[in-house]
């Protein structure tokens, strides 16, 4: 049975991959042009290669975790199969349109409609099923961050608002100057985890200190508490994960050949991700 979806965007719909090495010296990034989704990808393998993705649907979003505003929820109305959420905010809605997406506590949702400082977002079944967001009451604060652009500052790390699930506050505590948050996950998501990693908690990009069980650990500095929803949050509160997209992807490509649990060095060299060009 293939892996479950995580929650987030879900708009891009059949799509056709062509590769091709170019000749010559290039330069480009990973973005798609919105009238054909092609882009250019530099240095991924050996050598330069021209990926034209063919689709009815927007091309992917990537986010940062680093929030860049606090919103705060006005409504919401939910059910089993959808709802609509509406946000008083500001700063993310500079340059934003309908049709564009937002990362609301780590889940991308997309633009539905904007008047003044009020923005309005459809919300799927699955999203509501696999996050926080139906738990939400007006007045909540709510991480906000709009997509990357090509001029676009990455601070943290890759975000693609696909949340794998929730997990619950189990300690948040003073650790000196700053803060210690462990938080309790189902084990399919522990297992994604490692040691000095990257995971997404609420949309905020945090690196993974200790893991025990299925609990995670990690450390919160004084500006990242005051700047985002974390402050407000208390044990046994229930918070959005996404998993750094590269160990999913790891950890499913063992999975499909029956390499996981018990990934090792030698597994994984044998996988083929150890190449390197020594020339």
């Amino acid at each position: 049975m293939p892996p479950t979806q995580p929650a987030g965007c879900q708009r891009y719909g059949p799509i056709t991959i062509r590769q091709r090495k170019l000749q010559g010296p290039t330069s480009g990034s990973c973005i798609g042009a919105k009238s054909n989704n092609a882009g250019l990808v530099r240095g991924f393998g050996s050598g330069d290669f021209r990926v034209v993705v063919t689709s009815t649907t927007k091309e992917r979003e990537m986010f940062t975790g680093i929030v860049e505003e606090l919103g705060r929820v006005i409504s919401l109305k939910s059910s089993g199969s959808g709802g609509r959420i509406a946000i008083g905010a500001r700063k993310v809605l500079e340059g934003t349109s309908p049709g564009d997406s937002i990362l609301v506590n780590g889940a991308c949702l997309t633009v539905s409609a904007i008047s003044g400082d009020r923005i309005e977002m459809d919300l799927l079944g699955e999203t509501i099923a696999r996050t926080n967001l139906d738990s939400l009451r007006p007045g909540d604060a709510v991480n906000l961050e709009r997509s990357l652009t090509p001029q676009s500052r990455l601070g943290g790390h890759f975000v693609l608002g696909h949340v794998d699930g929730t997990g619950t506050i189990a300690r948040f505590e003073k650790a000196g100057e700053d803060w210690a948050l462990e938080i309790e996950v189902p084990a399919e998501i522990v297992a994604k985890l490692s040691s000095k990693g990257s995971v997404a908690v609420d949309g905020i990009s945090l690196t993974v200190v200790s893991i025990a069980d299925r609990r995670f650990t990690v450390h919160i500095v004084p500006y990242t508490f005051h700047a985002t929803n974390l402050k407000a949050r208390k044990p046994r509160d229930t918070v959005n994960i996404e998993v750094d997209i590269f160990a999913r992807y790891l950890h499913d490509f063992l999975s499909r050949r029956g390499e996981v649990p018990g990934v090792s060095e030698e597994k994984i060299r044998r996988a083929g991700f150890n190449r390197t060009d020594r020339r």
